[in-house]
């Protein structure tokens, strides 16, 4: 099924931010791809985006973050450990 993939700034559930590493080479609307391995950094959740559901899609080597692709990490207040999905990737571009 395809799916928009995610880009620097794309939003968790608990909106949160996808920080980077971007791609350097592959943009969607000027922002970078994001893959396996980016942080995200906000209020609720501070790890890394570390599920993709097509890990067959590789940009740079690895596999690309989509729409429903998940983040873990913890709170930072608490230290309480969190999982969040991608839910906004502010791009429209689509791979299958």
């Amino acid at each position: 099924m395809p799916m928009p993939i995610a880009v620097m700034t794309s939003h968790t559930g608990t909106g949160d931010t996808v920080v980077g590493p971007g791609s350097t080479k592959v943009l969607c609307k000027g922002k970078p791809a994001v893959t396996m391995g980016a942080s995200v950094s906000g209020a609720a959740c501070v790890g890394t985006a570390a599920v993709s559901p097509n890990p067959q899609v590789l940009v740079e080597n690895k596999p690309v973050l989509h729409l429903t692709s998940q983040a873990t990490g913890s709170n930072p207040a608490t230290g309480a450990p969190v999982t969040t999905p991608i839910i906004d990737t502010s791009a429209t571009t689509i791979l299958s």
